[in-house]
This record gives C-alpha cells, sequence and structure tokens, in this order.
C-alpha cells in the first residue's frame, strides 16, 4: 500500500534555545523541519516528509511504517531496556517549560484541539 502524509504524525514542540517551532515525523526520526509559528512548522513538516517519500519511492529505499507518539516511545524504550529514555525526556521537557513559558502553553492547546 502506497503510504501518504497524512499517514503519519507529527510531534510540534518549542525550542527556547533554536527560537522556533520544531516538528518531527514521529517513527521517522530523521525528518524534522522548523518554524516561526506552530502553522508554519507543521506546513514545513509535511513538505519534508512529502518529498522524503518521493525520494524514498523512487530510488528504492525502505519507508518506516506509520506510528503513533505511543508506539514510538514505547519502540523506543524497548530498544534502550526502558532506562535512561524517560529521565532524559523529562529533563527537555523541563529545560524547555523554563525557557518557553507561554509558547508551550499554545502547543498544549494545538495538541487539545
Amino acid at each position: 500500500m502506497k503510504k501518504s502524509v497524512n499517514d503519519y504524525q507529527f510531534q510540534i514542540w518549542y525550542s527556547a534555545e533554536d527560537e522556533c517551532w520544531i516538528a518531527q515525523v514521529v517513527g521517522w526520526p530523521s525528518i524534522m523541519a522548523d518554524g516561526a509559528s506552530v502553522e508554519e512548522a507543521a506546513y514545513e513538516i509535511r513538505a519534508s516528509l512529502a518529498l522524503a517519500l518521493k525520494v524514498s519511492l523512487e530510488h528504492g529505499n525502505p519507508i518506516p511504517e506509520p506510528q503513533s507518539a505511543g508506539q514510538s516511545v514505547a519502540a523506543t524504550l524497548s530498544r534502550s531496556g526502558g532506562r535512561g529514555m524517560a529521565s532524559a525526556r523529562l529533563a527537555a521537557d523541563r529545560r524547555n517549560a523554563r525557557k518557553a513559558g507561554r509558547p508551550r502553553k499554545a502547543a498544549k492547546v494545538l495538541a487539545a484541539a
């Protein structure tokens, strides 16, 4: 079955260090994009994924199966034996919350929608 951009989920978060919104494809971590707003980051990640799918099909490269955020975390924990990933993620969340302030609230509102 041919995969499309609509089959994949994205994670979008604010990076205070980079002063922009970062987007990443769940289950295909090498595909990332950024933008000045959540909407711009979402547009850019969809464009990046569309290009990656096209190039992978043209060259016969394997295309990862679409995953949900929960599946991605479970797979990562499984590979690492469940150690380290959770504490690193919590530390990153705390660091971003301290630096980002209000944009983090916007991300929660967007995620709830």
